[in-house]
């Protein structure tokens, strides 16, 4: 099944004029890569884009980034089991439960959302590593592809190359059992350079069986080369959350545990562990003036979970995921008719192999009840043109063409420990094209205001 939606921002009235005067040059502004998927000034773009800086970061008395998220306009944010935000979700422009598969969450163009629903490993992303995080509101699926009906949320982590050399350390206490110690260094030297950071939290939780921890890894190493940047960035994580299950409240049966025990557990032996590791590498060349970026990322993740439903019924599940993604892309600055244009042209290459194996316990998954196995690919095409009418308005349109191609086989074993209560899926495959499209207009007034109208299409794909 697939979904499609158009989004429609409009920023305010398109104003033309016959002859505008020019404007004076911005200095220093924040550069976006998200919204063009090259480095850009925030400037002129006809699209609902904020920038949280570093500083705001540091100002914020917030402790997670879904929290700081939360704080911005149109960002909801739901933390499921209050595990130091372990399995959150954001949602912009009010998706509710599927705010996760509309809004596509990067981590320096890269995603991170995956096609079995589980929730963004935010443990991996230490608020220290974070350079600033830019969101994009509304349909961007031409760029990015499938899931963005909601919009972006690009997290751009620190370059070693812009910072001196440092080592520093900061460790936390709080109530709970609440401890958490993060250490980061940074070596670079004219062309090189290495940043580390680290990061352990522990939690035992305001609730019973609510103890939860995390630990993260990240590296960046850069070297600066005459035709531009080649940048290797790795990370490692792992969550291991217990999980107490709802509280319930039903006044006509006459029963309200919130009242009674709120700190009691409905599933006082559930729980879940997740591993997870990423690796990029991403060559960043200048060929007079265009500019090509090719990125190749890897990313695997392993997931164990226990639910006990009582009554000798439980749920035990163990799932492997893998993720390959090629994306060359350029930009062709040029001029044609007396208007200046600037023309991005990529290909988005994606390829997951998802396996899961159900028990009815930890001890017996060597005999699973079911083997599910899912191979998805897809192959997005598309192009982007940025015109300059004049010094003052800015004129943008581009679309997309993505291929998907799904395919996923259940093995059901009956005769499998707790396999009698079970069953099966028969084999089933899935191959659609879908398409994107957007059209924006910018007007700057004056140095201070602008106008921006923009329409567009856009679109996602089921999930496994």
């Amino acid at each position: 099944m697939r979904h499609t939606a158009l989004a429609l921002a409009l920023g305010g009235v398109f104003v033309s004029a016959a002859h505008a005067d020019p404007l004076p040059q911005f200095v220093g502004d924040t550069i976006v890569v998200t919204a063009t998927r090259f480095p850009q000034t925030l400037a002129g773009q006809a699209t609902s884009t904020t920038v949280i800086t570093r500083q705001q970061i540091d100002d914020s008395p917030q402790a997670t980034l879904p929290d700081i998220l939360a704080q911005q306009a149109g960002i909801g944010m739901r933390d499921l089991y209050g595990n130091n935000v372990a399995a959150s979700t954001v949602d912009m422009r009010g998706f509710g439960v599927t705010g996760g598969q509309n809004t596509l969450v990067l981590l320096d163009g890269r995603q991170l959302n995956d096609i079995d629903l589980s929730t963004i490993d935010w443990s991996a992303l230490p608020l220290s590593s974070i350079e600033r995080i830019e969101i994009v509101r509304g349909g961007s699926s031409v760029l990015h592809g499938a899931g963005a009906v909601a919009g972006v949320i690009n997290i751009i982590t620190r370059s070693p190359l812009d910072m001196p050399d440092q080592a520093a350390g900061k460790v936390q206490f709080g109530s709970f059992g609440t401890r958490e110690a993060q250490i980061n260094g940074n070596l670079s030297g004219e062309t090189m350079g290495l940043r580390l950071a680290a990061d352990h939290a522990h939690s035992d939780g305001w609730r019973d069986n609510n103890e939860s921890t995390q630990k993260a890894l990240n590296g960046d190493m850069r070297w600066a080369h005459e035709l531009g940047e080649l940048v290797f960035k790795f990370s490692g994580s792992s969550q291991d959350t217990q999980l107490p299950g709802p509280r319930t409240v039903e006044p006509d049966m006459g029963i309200d545990q919130l009242a009674a025990n709120p700190k009691g557990a409905s599933t006082p032996l559930d729980w879940a562990r997740r591993k997870g590791y990423q690796a990029g590498l991403s060559n960043r060349l200048t060929l007079g003036g265009n500019e090509l970026i090719l990125d190749l990322d890897y990313r695997n993740k392993r997931q164990q979970s226990y639910f006990d439903y009582g009554g000798g019924f439980s749920d035990y599940r163990d799932i492997d995921l893998d993720m390959w993604r090629f994306s060359p892309r350029i930009r062709l600055p040029f001029d044609a008719g007396g208007i200046a244009h600037s023309l991005i042209v990529g290909v988005d290459v994606q390829w997951w192999d998802y396996a899961l194996d159900t028990s009815n316990t930890e001890a017996n998954i060597g005999t699973p009840i079911n083997r599910v196995s899912a191979d998805q690919k897809s192959t997005g095409l598309y192009a982007r043109d940025e015109m300059k009418l004049s010094e003052a308005t800015r004129l943008t349109l581009g679309g997309r063409y993505e291929w998907f191609d799904l395919s996923a086989n259940d093995r059901f074993n009956p005769a499998a420990p707790g396999g009698g209560f079970g069953n099966g899926a028969a084999p089933g495959s899935q191959d659609e094209t879908q398409y994107a499209w957007e059209l924006g207009l910018h007007h700057r007034l004056n140095p201070q205001h602008a106008v921006f109208a923009r329409m567009a299409r856009s679109f996602r794909f089921a999930t496994v």
